[in-house]
């Protein structure tokens, strides 16, 4: 975006953007005279020259030698004044001065050179042309000079459009747009030229106030006041760079701003309070800021400075500082020179429009205050301590100071009180002792000195903590063993109040007040002996401070936890009874000791017949509390013999056709035993068995519980599925688009009779159809390897491929001219959005000429194609001539849409006219293409 189409005052005439910005800076300002005791101050007018209608200070330097414009029918030329005599014009309709070195002899600005404005340096009042960034001709201003005329700052024509720039040992640099592509401008720099800041349309288009550094080479988005969407620029900043002012939108209108790294941007107070303002230039080292500001007299708005931050009225100062206003009626806006103590700018002196030089030669230093509080450093003042502040306030102007105080907490003293006048120094103390009503409180607090320079503040906190709870130390769990009936536990912990209160303690067991003890001193120990019955109990100790109990548990756990001990007699092997699958035995019972001294009582589960093999017969002992101790003793029958079993070959089947199982009818194996009663033989498995391998466990077991077993395998074998893809296929098409091919896996199968699932691929192709037997989709110009994966109802795959093979007839692919298809089409279709969409009248002949390149694309199609009996190279011209023609309505189309964006903001507008360039660019690229 053309900064200079959006505000052309900003880039011709700096002081004169209030006009723009500002209305309430063209106002009349009634300057009555003012009785002072001496003259510190003067106002002398600019003396305009022959047929000059109006002039305007725009700079000035600390010797009072001022850069300005004087204007002859309606167009400025541009001024070098050194506070006597007629001023000497530079040369030339239609230029500005706008900047000026310290000596007076270097000035910078802009001279048209009939063509365009041009950027320029005056030396001695001879002009050098600074040049543009694009290196030839165009648009180039030059808005800035530092004070030894070595760096100079403005806005330049560069091949992205016009951009900020550095001027700067010779080399004029290119400082980039907020947006990244143009439309940003220089308005003042660092006195090392490393900083430069000025102003930029963002991303959303609004002009915002940008700080770009040399050490990163980076535009940095100042934002706006209160931190909302707004308008800001930067219009000045300091010789360190450290402080930065201009103007901003706000919640109340166009405000002043002093932006900081420490609080950013911050609103300068106006002179009314409310209304509106901009600050136009500030001191070397900041002390002093100067612009324009409504009053309660003048709402509309008058010339205006800021020491300390308060604002003070250009003109009133100058009467009080006993300068004559005789003739004067209106002060407008002003700039200082480095040292602060000069200004120039424009008002209106015996009915013609005129600059200014005005002199202010008495300090105006604001108070300062010596005080060991850090401004905006919180102090903790706790119930009981007493916080004393000592404050000396001191002003060089007048020697006379009004103490003021905001903020201050119930029962806080200020001596003297809010509101007294005295002579300067003027010493104060702020005393405060916090009482239990203001626990948790925090007060900001504010101490200011007022002079006439200004005021001097000091911002701190007082934060008086919350009472804290008191402080029981933590108790561990304690767990004893219950022996021989002693159950007593003794606990101690450290009772603490943060406040120093004496303690109310307690003690309780299971919920039950069990111990007290009144006034124990912060930090004591206390201690608690008690004797616990058999359990687990909640020991609770709580120290009250009166008005918060804090408090500690833990656990005391009595617990008999020694089980019983039991000693048992050997195992025991025993012979079958003779003729039977038993044995008769009656164990003897085991010996039982219990240390904590319970009753037991013991338990077996002993049979009264054992039979063949292995009994384990447990005894349980169990005390009182429950505890208890098991031991086994093992009773062992001997059967000599086992049953014997004669083992079968192994299984192999394939799987019952279409099921993913076998059925197989298994044959029981034979067993033998030596006793007298049938053997018994078993298997879980079968009779259906699913694919892979099984084992068959066969388990003969005899009368006595004898058993022996063997392990069968049955084999179970699913085969793989065949895919058939079929052919290769081989097709001939005129059409660019390719063909429509068919593709047929019929052939293929599986020999277990299993479903098969059907998967196709194509890259690059849409198959419709892709998971079924016979897909079809529409293959391009080339050659396509197609997979057909068949996958049976087991999980098994199997793959084939087929090449399919499309060849074009009389046809030559265009690869740029696709690109440009689509980029025109893309372009129709966000200008209709936003014209049809949001209803854009002023961008229909724009959709007009984005339909005409989109629906030619249609006619040039994505490749040259030739007739039988026709040449490839006369189909290519007939191409190229629609071609040729789709880029001039492109052309067309991306020029208009970005005008239409422009005037709307609409962004779909803005995305068209880069899809429509996008399309041009790749029209071009397909014309040079053979």
């Amino acid at each position: 975006m053309d900064l200079a189409a959006r505000f052309p005052p900003l880039l011709v005439q700096p002081v004169l953007m209030a006009r723009t910005l500002l209305p309430f800076a063209v106002v009349l300002l009634l300057l009555t005279a003012s009785s002072a005791s001496a003259q510190t101050a003067s106002i002398v007018p600019i003396e305009l020259p022959p047929f000059a209608s109006h002039a305007i200070g725009n700079r000035i330097n600390d010797e009072g030698v001022v850069a300005g414009d004087a204007f002859f029918s309606g167009l400025p030329s541009a001024f070098r004044w050194s506070g006597a005599g007629t001023l000497q014009l530079l040369g030339g309709d239609r230029s500005s001065a706008l900047g000026i070195a310290a000596d007076g002899n270097i000035l910078c600005g802009i001279r048209h050179d009939g063509s365009s404005e041009r950027a320029v340096r005056w030396t001695n009042g001879v002009p050098a042309d600074l040049g543009t960034l694009a290196g030839g001709a165009g648009l180039a201003r030059a808005h800035y000079m530092t004070s030894d005329g070595s760096c100079i700052v403005g806005v330049a024509s560069a091949p992205g459009g016009d951009r900020a720039f550095r001027l700067l040992g010779g080399t004029m640099r290119d400082l980039g747009a907020l947006n990244g592509m143009s439309g940003s401008a220089a308005e003042g720099a660092s006195a090392d030229g490393a900083i430069v800041v000025g102003g930029s349309p963002s991303n959303s288009g609004v002009l915002r106030a940008f700080r770009w550094k040399a050490s990163t080479n980076l535009l940095e988005d100042l934002g706006a006041l209160g931190g909302g969407s707004g308008e800001s620029l930067a219009w000045g900043i300091t010789d360190d760079g450290s402080v930065i002012v201009g103007g901003s939108m706000s919640s109340s209108g166009y405000r002043p701003f002093i932006h900081t790294d420490v609080d950013g941007m911050q609103p300068l107070s106006t002179l009314s309070g409310i209304g509106t303002g901009a600050a136009y230039g500030v001191s070397a080292d900041g002390g002093v800021i100067a612009g324009a500001s409504s009053s309660d007299a003048f709402p509309q708005g008058e010339a205006c400075f800021w020491i300390g931050g308060q604002p003070l009225s250009l003109g009133q100062t100058l009467l009080d500082r006993g300068a004559d206003l005789t003739g004067w009626t209106e002060l407008k806006v002003c700039r200082c020179s480095p040292n602060g103590k000069r200004f120039t700018g424009q008002g209106v002196y015996q009915n013609r429009q005129v600059g200014f030089l005005a002199t202010i030669e008495a300090s105006l230093t604001p108070p300062r205050i010596d005080t060991w509080v850090a401004e905006g450093t919180p102090y903790v003042i706790r119930v009981g301590q007493t916080f004393r502040a000592p404050f000396v306030g001191s002003d060089p102007d007048d020697g006379s100071l009004t103490i003021g105080a905001a903020g201050l907490p119930s029962g806080a003293t200020l001596s003297p009180q809010h509101g007294t006048t005295g002579p300067s120094p003027m010493a104060a103390e702020l005393m405060f002792a916090p009482t239990s009503a203001q626990f948790g409180r925090s007060y900001p607090v504010r101490i200011s000195f007022n002079g006439s320079g200004g005021v001097a503040t000091r911002s701190f906190t007082i934060v008086v903590p919350a009472n804290q709870t008191p402080t029981v130390g933590t108790m561990a769990a304690r767990s004893i063993e219950c022996l021989q009936g002693h159950h007593e536990v003794e606990l101690a912990s450290v009772v603490s109040d943060r406040e120093g209160s004496a303690l109310n303690v307690t003690w309780k067991v299971d919920g039950v007040v069990r111990k007290t003890q009144s006034n124990v001193p912060s930090g004591s120990q206390v201690a608690f002996a008690f004797d616990y019955d058999h359990g687990v109990h909640t020991v609770t100790l709580e120290a009250s401070d009166g008005l918060l109990t804090g408090s500690a548990g833990t656990a005391v756990t009595v617990q008999d936890t020694l089980a019983p001990v039991v000693i048992v007699a050997p195992d025991v092997t025993l012979e079958t009874d003779a003729g039977k699958a038993f044995a008769t035995y009656e164990l003897t019972p085991p010996t039982v000791f219990d240390a904590s001294g319970h009753p037991t009582t013991l338990a077996s589960d002993a049979p009264s017949t054992y039979p063949t093999g292995e009994t384990n017969v447990m005894w349980t002992a169990t005390d009182e509390v429950g505890n208890q101790a098991t031991a086994m003793e093992k009773v062992t029958v001997v059967d000599r013999e086992k049953p014997s079993i004669v083992p079968l070959p192994a299984v192999q089947a394939f799987c019952d056709p279409g099921q993913l199982f076998a059925t197989v009818a298994l044959t029981k194996p034979t067993a033998a035993d030596n006793s007298r009663g049938t053997v018994n033989v078993t298997t879980a498995s079968g009779p259906v068995f699913p694919i892979g391998t099984s084992d068959v466990v066969w388990t003969v077991t005899d009368p006595a519980g004898n058993a022996s077993s063997w392990t069968q395998q049955v084999t179970v074998t699913n085969r793989a599925p065949i895919a058939n893809a079929g052919r290769n296929i081989t097709v001939t098409t005129k059409s660019e688009k390719g063909a429509r091919i068919l593709l047929n896996g019929s052939a293929s199968s599986d020999p277990d009779l299993h479903s098969l699932r059907f998967k196709w691929t194509a890259p690059g192709v849409k198959l419709k159809g892709a998971e079924t037997k016979k897909p079809a989709g529409v293959f391009r110009v080339g050659t396509k390897t197609v997979t057909l994966t068949v996958t049976d109802a087991a999980g098994l795959l199997h793959k084939d491929t087929v090449k399919v093979t499309v060849k074009l007839k009389n046809g030559k692919p265009r690869s740029r001219g696709a690109d440009a298809n689509r980029a025109f089409a893309a372009s129709a279709r966000h200008a209709a959005g936003a014209v049809l969409g949001s209803k854009r009248p002023e961008a229909a002949s724009a959709l007009a000429h984005a339909n005409a390149a989109a629906g030619l694309g249609d006619v040039a199609g994505e490749l040259v194609q030739w007739e039988e009996g026709q040449s490839p190279r006369d189909a290519l011209l007939s191409y190229a001539e629609v071609r040729a023609l789709q880029r001039q309505y492109g052309r067309a189309a991306a020029v208009e849409l970005l005008r239409a964006y422009a005037e709307t903001g609409d962004e779909r507008l803005l995305a068209a006219s880069l899809d429509a360039a996008l399309g041009t660019a790749c029209a071009d690229a397909d014309l040079m293409e053979p």
